[in-house]
């Protein structure tokens, strides 16, 4: 089964200008299999306890026919204002979409959710209760 992931360099966000924000979000194929006819959109929400805000909206699809495979990738890249580096802290990065496998007759879906972890400056798999809630949200979104 091929499988669609984060490339190896991860998530980047960087600032770009006073209080502007810009994200490369890099996926490549595992290295077992490609993936064809990769659709993918991200959006970024904000999390303050139990309220979940939505900062940009899903969007920003890849172009018809992408092929990934483990050595090549496509990077979802985009800029969002205003907002600053100390959000990075409540934000997370919401990837969905799907792809399929090279005989083109199985799709797979995709739904990451992705938080930034402070302690090793890298962006990181939600887990248990906090991946649940982020993903209900998330899949109530049109």
């Amino acid at each position: 089964m091929p499988v669609v992931d984060i490339c190896h360099r991860g998530i980047s966000v960087e600032e770009v200008g006073t209080w502007r924000l810009r994200f490369d979000i890099p996926y490549c194929a595992g290295k077992n299999a490609n993936a064809h006819n990769v659709k993918l959109q991200s959006a970024v929400l904000r999390v303050d306890g139990q309220n979940i805000e939505r900062l940009s909206a899903f969007g920003d699809d890849f172009p018809d026919g992408i092929s990934l495979t483990y050595e090549t990738g496509k990077s979802i890249t985009y800029t969002l204002s205003p907002l600053d580096a100390a959000a990075i802290a409540y934000l997370y990065i919401a990837v969905r979409g799907s792809y399929t496998a090279e005989s083109g007759d199985k799709v797979f879906p995709v739904l990451d959710i992705f938080k930034f972890n402070s302690l090793t400056k890298s962006w990181v798999r939600t887990l248990g209760d906090e991946d649940n809630r982020i993903r209900a949200f998330v899949r109530a979104e049109p």
